[in-house]
């Protein structure tokens, strides 16, 4: 068929995030309001593994499970 795309189907859950959640939001929410991925994700619309990619995209370091376990008992 003529003008068809090849490849996986775009399924639309992270169209658009990306220019939307840019690597200085990113890193404000995630490093210095030690907010977590799955909150990013949900108020951006994405998943949660997508946004884990922006921060590697980003160079945006990850924390530990006992940096994360630390601010999740502080909360």
């Amino acid at each position: 068929m003529p003008g068809r795309k090849i490849g996986p189907p775009n399924r639309g859950h992270s169209r658009g995030v990306k220019e939307a959640l840019t690597p200085e939001q990113l890193r404000q929410l995630y490093v210095q309001e030690q907010r977590s991925l799955a909150e990013i994700a949900q108020q951006f619309g994405c998943s949660r593994q997508y946004v884990l990619v922006l921060c590697r995209t980003y160079g945006i370091p990850r924390r530990t499970r006992s940096q994360a376990r630390r601010e999740a008992l502080r909360q």
